[in-house]
């Protein structure tokens, strides 16, 4: 009979802490715009801490009794991939090597609430600890666990907003590895819901919904304002236009030498209106800047000799 092999303890996984892009928090929020600002800010803090990821569906939020300002409850769940993602990151979790182990009983069958008979199902994954393999119990039972729904005459059946109807088997199997997750890795898997969690995950000053809302902005600034351009009025009757910074310089100067001796003080008038471009202009190109800021101050010194109505085009 050929001995068993030997189990050996995996190496640990480092704990990898990722951040969303603007881009995706943004498209995070749209998924769970049910969520108050606080909760999505609570949420994605939460994700954060636990080092989960909302993408990957290993971390949910849920608004139960959404209708009832009373009622209403906010939810943080893990899913059953991101607890077997925290367990795995102490490299003392080994899956169960074996089915999970349900009990059936022709008596608990009901076609509406437990159609296979369910009675109870374990799960039993490993823990290393102290040179050996443990393993971890998870037992559920059908009746504690399972989301059946009463009607006022007697009927019972399976809560049909949830997958529970379609596949009950697979529901209660991933209840009891929960259970045994939470059971062997206490520590790393307690206060999923607790808030003491968030306040030690700050790493940005602004909130996860203001980043989101940043990134829409920024999305409807492309839209108006194309990247490598600057939004500057030409007066030219078109309003803002977004001149390309490779060709700022020349329109300016080009703006600047069709103006005659007698409107400089419109012109000024004009450079003073624009100041923002011309910062924005300056940080791209600051050698050019410098010389429409040598053009406006020779036109400053002409205007300055100039009678004041002669300056103003009059």
């Amino acid at each position: 009979m050929p001995s068993r092999p030997d189990l050996f303890p995996p190496t640990t996984s480092t704990f990898q802490k990722y951040d969303l892009t603007p881009a995706q928090l943004d498209l995070v929020w749209d998924m769970n715009r049910k969520l108050s600002r606080r909760e999505f800010d609570q949420f994605i803090e939460t994700s954060r801490a636990l080092g989960l990821n909302p993408f990957r569906r290993q971390i949910c939020a849920f608004v139960l009794n959404e209708q009832s300002s009373k009622k209403r409850q906010f939810v943080i769940v893990t899913t059953i991939a991101g607890l077997r993602a925290i367990a795995d990151r102490t490299g003392t979790y080994r899956p169960d090597s074996r089915a999970a182990r349900m009990t059936f009983s022709e008596e608990a069958k009901n076609p509406r609430s437990n159609p296979h008979g369910i009675v109870d199902c374990i799960v039993t994954p490993f823990r290393f600890a102290k040179g050996r393999w443990h393993r971890i119990m998870g037992q559920v039972w059908w009746d504690e666990i399972a989301p059946i729904r009463h009607r006022d005459d007697g009927e019972t059946y399976l809560d049909t907003r949830t997958p529970w109807p379609a596949r009950p088997r697979g529901q209660i199997i991933k209840c009891a590895e929960a259970a045994a997750l939470r059971a062997g890795w206490p520590d790393d898997l307690a206060n999923v819901y607790s808030e003491d969690e968030l306040d030690r995950a700050r790493v940005s000053d602004l909130t996860p919904s203001e980043v989101a809302d940043e990134a829409k902005k920024s999305r409807l600034l492309e839209r108006m304002q194309p990247r490598g351009t600057i939004l500057i009025d030409m007066c030219d009757g078109y309003g803002l236009s977004a001149v390309p910074i490779s060709a700022f310089h020349d329109r300016v100067s080009e703006f600047i030498r069709s103006y005659n001796d007698k409107k400089l003080g419109e012109l000024l008038t004009w450079r003073d209106q624009q100041r923002i471009a011309f910062r924005q202009f300056f940080v791209h190109d600051k050698n050019a800047g410098l010389d429409l800021k040598r053009q406006f101050e020779a036109i400053e010194t002409a205007a300055s000799k100039q009678p004041v109505e002669m300056a103003n085009g009059n």
